[in-house]
């Protein structure tokens, strides 16, 4: 059976986005306020420039503990979400862990939160594939400030394997990114002792042979 990922066994099925998942855009201006902001504390809001890689950095942006629980609830995140951006040329996302509960979603996110037999991580992988991101950018409607209707998302096809081919692309994918850390940490480090090596050399300190 062909698909937007290729051929793909005939036991698996193909879903819109919004079959399989909970779609929660954005707080617009009128729900997240700019009296909600406080400049220390309170609860981190992640927008479009804390996803890098697969990966949510440090928020900069934090709104008031009263303001996330009284107005911004149904745009608080749980674990297991991913945060899709909707504005911007390039496709990236972000899975949620435990350390992100209860964070507020940023009005550039798309919450989406994978219900029925479709594994979070599994969704995570497929929006990763690089079919998945053509067919986003082709629909990004573009501007001063290029965008993804929520209407647009919602009509993703999805390939829904069965659990167990899930949890084997899961499984092969956390793999491969376990060893891509390893060697971004090994480059870091390698360019902080490059640094420390280029300072002592251009003072002075060091011996010569």
């Amino acid at each position: 059976m062909d698909s937007l990922i290729g051929p793909i066994p005939d036991t698996w099925r193909i879903q819109p986005l919004n079959t399989c998942c909970e779609l929660q855009p954005g707080p617009g201006g009128s729900a997240l306020r700019a009296t909600d902001y406080v400049p220390v504390g309170g609860v981190p809001v992640v927008n479009a420039q804390d996803i890098d890689q697969g990966r949510i950095t440090i928020p900069q942006t934090h709104v008031s503990a009263e303001a996330a629980t009284r107005r911004l609830g149904r745009y608080r995140i749980v674990p297991g979400d991913i945060l899709l951006v909707r504005v911007g040329g390039a496709i990236r996302h972000a899975l949620t862990g435990p350390e992100h509960d209860q964070w507020v979603q940023g009005g550039s996110c798309i919450r989406l939160r994978a219900q029925g037999d479709v594994l979070p991580a599994y969704l995570s992988c497929y929006l990763s594939h690089p079919a998945v991101g053509d067919w986003l950018m082709q629909r990004t409607r573009r501007g001063v400030v290029s965008t993804r209707t929520p209407a647009t998302i919602a009509t993703l096809p999805i390939v829904v394997p069965r659990t167990e081919a899930q949890l084997a692309a899961i499984d092969a994918i956390d793999a491969i990114d376990a060893k891509i850390q390893v060697h971004e940490e090994i480059v870091r480090a390698t360019g902080a002792l490059r640094d420390l090596v280029l300072r002592q050399l251009l003072s002075g300190n060091h011996t010569r042979a």
